[in-house]
């Protein structure tokens, strides 16, 4: 269910979220010309792109992370006497982008193992 809604969910939000805001102003903010122009950006390019980050997301080892080196204050603050809680926060970063597809990679994987105990042999 969680795959389905980071490949689907971006979609529906990018199409829905001017109407979101159709109690302002329309003369300032017209709902429906925002979204025309959202489905004019959601081409098959968009999709081919997403779908490659995805793939090179669930594929590419992820970095390890030193979680007790992250700045002060669990790295809501910079250390300004080492640089390696720097090198870690962007770990950590790198490691956020990647979990959509991690998500979907295990997704699919588990799927593809239940599939397969589920055909006769």
């Amino acid at each position: 269910m969680l795959s389905i809604i980071i490949i689907a969910g971006p979609y529906f939000l990018l199409m829905q979220i001017p109407f979101f805001f159709s109690s302002l102003d329309p003369d300032l903010f017209n709902p429906t010309e925002a979204s025309a122009k959202m489905e004019q950006l959601l081409t098959p390019g968009y999709w081919i792109f997403m779908s490659i980050y995805i793939a090179a997301c669930g594929l590419i080892k992820s970095q390890d992370v030193d979680r007790g080196n992250l700045g002060w204050f669990g790295g809501l603050v910079d250390n300004p006497f080492t640089f390696s809680d720097d090198i870690n926060r962007f770990k950590f970063r790198m490691l956020l982008l990647m979990i959509p597809g991690k998500i979907i990679l295990i997704t699919v994987t588990a799927t593809w193992k239940l599939v397969a105990l589920l055909l006769p042999h």
